[in-house]
């Protein structure tokens, strides 16, 4: 076999296989990510799709003119109060990441825990996906986030 000599390590057809990846710990299991990866399928992740549907109902629930406090939402949809409260900021994420989310391109480390526990996920959305989506904004970006929160 070729490059036998070399000791490099061949796959079950005598070839060469490297690849640059890396580990992203995803709550309580690793993921390896391919670097060089062109186009992966679609990762769709059924429980973060429910969790962004559930953020908009009770988004719309609470604000169809009903006044209806948080303790009626989670009586009239069979959730803990607190599950509401922890939820509904996924309504407001950036539409970047919502579509990324429903087609399956979120990142391989968003998941419900990381979403529901950010206690300072950012308003704006550009800082959102900087954030969510590893997309670093520029200094001009934050500065005109920063001065629209502010009118």
């Amino acid at each position: 076999m070729q490059g036998a000599e070399s000791n490099e390590p061949f796959d079950a057809n005598g070839r060469v296989v490297k690849l640059h990846i890396h580990l992203r710990r995803r709550g309580v299991e690793s993921r390896i990510v391919l670097q060089e990866a062109a186009a992966l399928p679609a990762n769709k992740n059924p429980m973060l799709i429910g969790m962004i549907a559930r953020a908009h109902l009770y988004l719309e629930a609470l604000t169809d003119g009903t006044n209806a406090s948080h303790a009626d939402i989670a009586a009239r949809f069979g959730a803990h109060g607190p599950d509401i409260s922890r939820i509904l900021p996924m309504a407001f994420l950036s539409p970047k990441i919502t579509e990324a989310i429903l087609t399956g391109q979120q990142s391989v480390d968003l998941s419900i825990a990381k979403l529901t526990r950010m206690l300072d996920l950012p308003v704006a959305w550009r800082e959102q996906q900087a954030v969510l989506m590893g997309q670093t904004p520029t200094r001009s970006q934050i500065t005109r986030s920063a001065r629209q929160l502010q009118s």
